[in-house]
């Protein structure tokens, strides 16, 4: 049941919404997702059914997969019904922000929480069943105080999903020693604890900082937070009154974590749930799976969540029964058509909102969807239409799983477990959406980890491990969207957090040089890299991202005339390249079918795990860095070897067993890995890729991050809905299109000729390159015998060619107006409209 959670949810959320609803398998709505125990599952579901028959799932699709209604068929026979779920679009529609702060308590880099996902074991108060939570980074508030002011803190921890030695929690609070506990440390999920801290506010800012961070040592790096309590300095609360709920109402402040948006959202976010049955032959109900502490109300047929209105239904139920987490509420009999709401954020308390016209709701969420200009729809046109579907709904899904975040868009993972900001998403989302037009928005999302680069000029986003990528990335990635955009006064106000990137980065490999004998010598020191490798370890990956780095440092110093700066750095990218290439010719392996490899780890040895295993850490620079280019040079040899160790190890298409789940298959590899086929010019192996990737996605057009084969079972792991994959897909269907090389662009070169098929139609517009702006749109008649392909471009400040790929149309028999046979390739001015009649003999 998890697993087909996991892999059918979908998301169907606004765009930067801090609501993140999905659909669920059945067709319902999905809520309340947990720090683990389960992942990726929404605690809180909430569908239409019919009297004491579970009815199979017999279709589910969006009808415009630009609009997320999501319609679900069910059952067979005269019991069958049909359920559509959307949320609906405010009027007018304003981008929500994912901010907490209230005047007294605010909440850094975040709001992932959930309701109900502790459940006490013993009389507690009612806030130890929430929880805020942080993936692979820290909880933190800040609680405002006189200037200097000492005060007791209580924290209040209750893990809901783990056992005892899976988590090790450092609690925080300045001016307190730090205390470090296992949530679990009696042995028993679900038991309450409370802990005492003398705080004080040492900086003197006005502030109390409180925070619960993983520790070094904690299996899991992912925290959490229930509650916490301010009292006078220099009083000693009983805890266990505290853990009773007894003193809430005594405390200065008394904060309920995880339901921050919940209580501070001026109006209420709405879902809808609208079913259609084809008899009344069953009664027609509502079910609903939660944790949530509910109330019927039998006066208004509705229910309540602490007092306030929560599910209202049209027609309203007539009566309702509850067993545990599960309420069923019946509705009339004779209920053919029935609409249901549900609503979050503030709501009103004893009144009752006016139930909205849902059908005009449905009208206008498709309406306003595909006309959105938060969107780039409209830039990508392929040929075939279950590749449209597809690319569509993950160019959605981008922005449904995005938050604004501090004031600023923070592209991110998933909606449930890895709700957060990552590093790797600047390049990973920032590419295809800069590329096609939203250059403003990345810009602020690049922006949004100027607030992590400390004071030794490290980017440091994940804790409690730190991955050594993230600085070079994060320096790549500015560079590059200045060079982009053509934007040197941004990049020349931002050089000097490129100067204290550089500098971590010469010193974090300094670490290195003094023990010549050490296997990683010259390269970087141990961390965290992810991915399926866990553990601290040193790595190639993160040196070949300081590649990266390197030669975007290097080329910003020389935009900006610092000469000496970038004669600098390109001593210490030499010295690395060195490095790396000695310890690399010592550390190459063979598979078990005799084929030269290089592993991720530095002088990896293990025998138990698959060579194709962290392979995602070499393969992602590739296509980026200038180094990487050549042909015939031991760096090529290593990637030509790398890329057919993991041919071996395909099935159904997709490299297997390259990430955390064994005898899985990881949604974003596959793009990223069709994504390094095309720039290899493989574009047979990546069309393949492209449409087993595809045939893996769910019947939304989404995935899951990690899903076994069938023949493996049925397990997952990582987020739903997951949009570092969509994002990967995105922009690999516009690389089929475009592709820009180191000195050109290339336009269709990665085009299936079997796409120039009678009635195509394929299109790519206003795409941003370094060298300009292009489009390209390709059209064949409904007979196939004739057709046209037409580039318009506008020149940019950088010097490149624009190349014009025809062996596709060529391959299937198209000669020009004239009858002659057309070019393999032909060059296109720059800022000059180009058409070609196409027809065949």
């Amino acid at each position: 049941m998890l697993s087909c959670f996991a892999l059918r949810s979908c998301a169907i959320c606004l765009p930067y919404d801090w609501l993140k609803t999905v659909v669920t398998p059945g067709g319902g709505l999905g809520y309340d997702f947990g720090p683990g125990g389960p992942y990726a599952v929404p605690l809180t579901e909430i569908t239409f059914g019919v009297q004491d028959t579970l009815l199979p799932v017999t279709r589910q699709y969006f009808a415009d997969s630009r609009a997320p209604i999501a319609t679900t068929e069910l059952g067979s026979g005269t019991l069958r019904f049909q359920q559509h779920a959307f949320a609906l679009v405010p009027e007018p529609f304003e981008i929500p922000s994912s901010a907490y702060d209230d005047g007294t308590v605010r909440r850094l880099h975040g709001i992932a929480g959930g309701a109900g996902w502790a459940a006490p074991i013993v009389p507690a108060d009612p806030a130890f069943r929430n929880v805020a939570w942080g993936t692979i980074r820290p909880v933190q508030y800040r609680v405002r105080v006189a200037a200097g002011a000492s005060k007791t803190v209580a924290l209040g921890i209750c893990e809901g999903g783990k056992n005892k030695g899976s988590r090790l929690f450092d609690l925080r609070v300045e001016g307190a020693a730090l205390r470090t506990i296992d949530p679990v440390e009696e042995g028993r999920k679900n038991q309450p604890y409370v802990f005492l801290f003398a705080a004080e506010d040492v900086n003197r800012d006005g502030e109390l900082a409180i925070e619960v961070h993983a520790s070094p040592n904690s299996p899991d790096p992912n925290v959490y937070l229930n509650a916490f309590w301010i009292f006078p300095a220099q009083t000693n609360p009983d805890p266990q009154a505290i853990l009773r709920g007894e003193l809430s109402a005594q405390a200065e402040v008394y904060f309920d974590c995880g339901r921050e948006l919940q209580a501070q959202k001026p109006s209420p976010r709405v879902d809808a749930l609208l079913a259609d049955f084809d008899s009344a032959e069953r009664p027609a109900l509502i079910a609903i799976h939660t944790p949530r502490s509910l109330t019927f109300d039998a006066a208004a047929g509705m229910l309540r969540n602490e007092g306030r209105p929560y599910l209202m239904s049209r027609p309203a139920a007539i009566s309702a029964t509850q067993k545990d987490k599960q309420w069923l509420l019946e509705l009339p009999r004779g209920t053919r058509h029935a609409e249901l709401i549900v609503l979050h954020g503030q709501v009103p308390g004893a009144a009752t909102p006016a139930f909205p016209d849902l059908e005009a709701a449905r009208r206008r969420s498709a309406a306003w969807w595909p006309s959105t200009d938060l969107i780039p729809f409209g830039k990508i046109k392929l040929a075939d239409a279950g590749l449209q579907y597809v690319l569509e709904a993950n160019l959605r899904n981008q922005y449904q799983v995005a938050e604004i975040i501090d004031g600023r868009p923070q592209f991110q993972p998933g909606p449930s477990v890895y709700r957060g900001l990552f590093t790797f998403d600047l390049l990973l989302m920032g590419e295809p959406l800069a590329t096609l037009g939203d250059t403003a928005t990345v810009r602020r999302f690049i922006e949004s980890v100027l607030p992590y680069q400390q004071a030794n000029g490290q980017i440091r986003v994940m804790q409690p491990h730190p991955q050594l990528s993230e600085t070079a990335l994060f320096v790549y990635t500015l560079v590059w969207h200045a060079q982009l955009t053509n934007n040197r006064e941004w990049l020349a106000r931002h050089f000097d957090k490129i100067e204290k990137g550089m500098a971590w980065l010469q010193a974090a490999r300094a670490q290195t040089l003094a023990d010549p004998t050490a296997k990683n010598h010259g390269l970087m020191p141990g961390g965290f890299l992810d991915g399926g490798i866990s553990g601290t370890i040193s790595d190639f990956s993160s040196v070949m991202f300081a590649f990266l780095g390197l030669e975007k440092a290097i080329a910003a110093a020389r935009w900006l005339d610092q000469p000496q700066q970038a004669e600098a750095w390109q001593r210490l990218l030499d010295e690395f390249m060195a490095s790396f290439q000695a310890a690399a010719r010592r550390d190459l392996r063979r598979d078990r079918l005799g084929n030269w490899y290089l592993p991720v780890t530095v002088a990896d040895t293990a025998t138990t795990a698959p060579p194709q295993r962290g392979q995602w850490g070499l393969l992602v620079p590739l296509r980026y860095g200038r180094c990487f280019q050549a042909r015939g040079t031991f760096l090529d040899s290593v990637i030509t070897a790398n890329l057919n160790l993991l041919q071996h190890t395909l099935q159904q298409g997709l490299v297997v067993d390259t990430g955390w789940l064994k005898n899985g298959v990881w949604s974003w590899f596959g793009g990223m890995h069709a994504l390094t086929l095309i720039w290899r010019r493989d574009y047979a192996g990546a069309h393949a890729m492209m449409y087993a990737l595809a045939n893996h996605a769910n019947p939304l057009g989404v995935w899951v991050e990690e899903q076994h084969l069938r023949s493996a079972g049925t397990g997952t792991t990582g987020d739903i809905s997951n949009a570092e994959a969509s994002a990967y897909f995105v922009n690999l269907a516009l690389h089929l299109l475009m592709y820009e090389r180191e000195n050109h662009v290339e336009l269709l070169a990665g085009v299936p000729p079997q796409w120039y098929r009678a009635g195509a139609h394929l299109a790519l517009r206003e795409a941003l390159t370094s060298f300009g702006t292009v489009s390209v749109a390709v059209e064949i008649s409904p007979a196939g015998n004739t057709g046209a392909v037409q580039v318009d471009s506008r020149r940019g400040p950088q010097a490149g060619d624009l190349i014009l790929t025809l062996h596709g149309l060529q391959q299937q028999g198209f000669h020009d107006s004239r009858g002659k046979p057309l070019p393999a390739t032909m060059k296109i001015p720059w800022g000059k409209p180009m058409r070609i009649v196409l027809r065949k003999p």
